[in-house]
């Protein structure tokens, strides 16, 4: 029998915040009002059971993360997307808990990579289920908790939320399109109520999600509502922008991001400060904000005083990513693995050499297991696995992460798009429905404020007027006569002439050609630095597995 587990708190100073209630301490990330019920409810009482706090849990609005201690043990969660992320670890009879991996990894010993973490990083830019880059740190996976009871030798972690269809919603497509413009209103009312008349700020991009962001506000009446665009001048994106805020009549501002200032910014110590605060050992800090804010913190621009909004993840909860093959995965679960190796873990080929592709099916066969069995699974089960695995891996860990970048700014920021309202409303919609949006773009274009989502397109070229008509025929010129074991590397020259072409002046056109056969674009070059800031030999990552690891 092992020692009985005590329990503590660390790496919870600023920006958690924290409070004394009685003989308990309370820590908290987001809505205070999460935490604080659950200490009015266990006040004088022992810590409820697993079933009691799942529906407490499971009731309240993102965003969240709380530890709360006190004589009874320690409680700590995240809330169903994990805005907020949670460490934990033990040792010497110790469990140490808190928000910053680092400050817990450090205070448990936590010094040992873990190959398959590293493995995951490498080709996805984040480590999946409750793992991190170090053996003995692990996360607390969104919508999970932990408890600590005083006397317990380990600790309990469940989870209380799983992102899985409820009840099917049965309705008509008008009665879904009614339905879906209510749960929006009441979300975006919300994020008005927590802006209580600050300035809201919106990242404008020519997509469909930020575009329905600006013009909610702006429909529902809310007063001081600001605009940026941030890329290279000559795209189409920006143009695109625009012409939104001006049919708002929205002030709105363009950042041009300059190819010769990218290298600087990302050498500055500032920079380096912000991988340390962001990178949680579990995902790479989100860089596709970190300059553009960096410059208008710099400038003068953008004060603290403001709600940052933008349109994640609009597309995913809507159904933008459930494979389009779905009703032609005739192998069932096999076919989905293929599929999401392909589209999540392709940042880097070489890490995948060796056996290092039969490492990442194994860890995708454990967390794709249809209920029911095999036999339950069908083109309805698949997507609901796809989403269910995307949401809990890629989301969560990585696109809500770039929330963290306006944090290290000391900016507040609202997710309206993962209100759970409208998270609840999506997980009911039929899969006919969430299919290439179907519903979503039906109400967008039925709804339709000022013509801007019938007139404007949502999808936008890669290259700008300017360059477009040479890039686009040459490029496909080339697709033809060269062979096709090149055409990865040939893209990313005429990717570093994109909308996003900035981001590979960071590392240099050098450094893109000598990758360019083996990496998927630049948020590629992103991980592999922020891999090697770790301590990590890139290069060896093949040569951390044998055939053992298979097994």
């Amino acid at each position: 029998m092992g020692e009985q587990l005590l329990c503590r708190a660390v790496g919870v100073a600023s920006p958690w915040e924290s409070m004394m209630r009685g003989p308990w301490s309370a820590h908290w990330r987001g809505r205070e009002d999460v935490a604080l019920t659950i200490l009015e409810r266990i006040d004088g009482q022992e810590i409820p059971d697993d079933d009691t706090l799942s529906a407490w849990l499971g009731s309240a609005n993102t965003p969240f993360a709380f530890i709360l201690t006190g004589p009874d043990g320690t409680i700590a969660a995240v809330d169903q997307n994990r805005s907020y992320p949670i460490f934990h670890g033990q040792r010497d009879g110790v469990l140490s808990i808190g928000g910053d991996a680092h400050e817990v990894a450090d205070t448990v010993g936590a010094n040992s990579l873990r190959p398959e973490s590293i493995l995951e990083a490498a080709t996805a830019g984040y480590v999946t289920g409750p793992n991190t880059l170090r053996k003995d740190l692990h996360q607390l996976e969104a919508g999970s908790f932990l408890i600590c009871r005083t006397g317990s030798r380990e600790p309990t972690v469940k989870r209380y939320f799983r992102y899985w269809p409820t009840e099917i919603n049965r309705s008509s497509e008008p009665e879904l399109r009614f339905e879906l413009g209510a749960v929006l209103d009441s979300a975006f009312r919300r994020t008005m109520e927590q802006a209580n008349g600050r300035p809201i700020w919106v990242p404008l991009s020519g997509g469909l999600d930020s575009r329905l962001v600006a013009t909610k506000l702006k429909e529902l009446g809310y007063p001081d509502i600001q605009t940026f665009t941030y890329g290279l001048p000559d795209s189409n994106e920006v143009r695109v922008a625009q012409k939104v805020a001006d049919a708002l009549d929205l002030p709105w501002r363009f950042i041009r991001m300059k190819r010769a200032e990218m290298p600087k910014v990302f050498a500055s110590d500032r920079r380096k400060a912000y991988y340390r605060f962001a990178g949680t050992l579990a995902s790479i800090p989100n860089p596709q904000e970190f300059h553009v804010l960096y410059k208008l913190m710099n400038d003068g621009i953008l004060d603290q005083d403001v709600l940052l909004v933008n349109g994640q993840s609009g597309d995913f909860i809507t159904g933008a990513h459930i494979p389009k093959t779905i009703r032609t995965m005739s192998r069932g679960v096999p076919d989905l693995m293929d599929w999401i190796i392909s589209k999540h873990f392709d940042n880097w080929r070489s890490p995948r050499n060796g056996v290092g592709l039969g490492v990442l099916r194994k860890i995708l066969r454990a967390s794709l297991q249809p209920e029911g069995g095999e036999d339950a699974v069908g083109a309805e089960m698949l997507a609901t696995l796809a989403e269910r695995w995307e949401h809990q891996e890629r989301q969560a860990k990585f696109t809500i992460n770039q929330q963290r970048c306006y944090e290290f700014f000391d900016l507040d920021w609202a997710l309206p798009l993962w209100d759970m309202e409208l998270v609840n409303f999506f997980r009911g919609v039929p899969l006919e429905q969430k299919i290439n949006q179907r519903l979503y773009k039906a109400y967008l274009q039925q709804w339709n404020y000022n013509n801007l989502f019938s007139s404007l397109p949502a999808a936008v070229s890669a290259w700008g007027p300017t360059i477009s008509w040479a890039v686009i025929p040459v490029s496909s010129l080339l697709h033809h006569i060269v062979p096709k074991q090149y055409h990865r590397a040939l893209g990313k020259v005429f990717y570093y002439m994109d909308n996003r072409g900035h981001h590979y002046s960071t590392f240099g056109m050098g450094t893109t050609l000598k990758y360019a056969g083996d990496f998927k674009n630049a948020g590629s070059l992103y991980i592999r630095q922020w891999l090697e800031e770790q301590g990590i030999d890139f290069d060896a990552i093949p040569e951390m597995f044998d055939d053992h690891d298979l097994l």
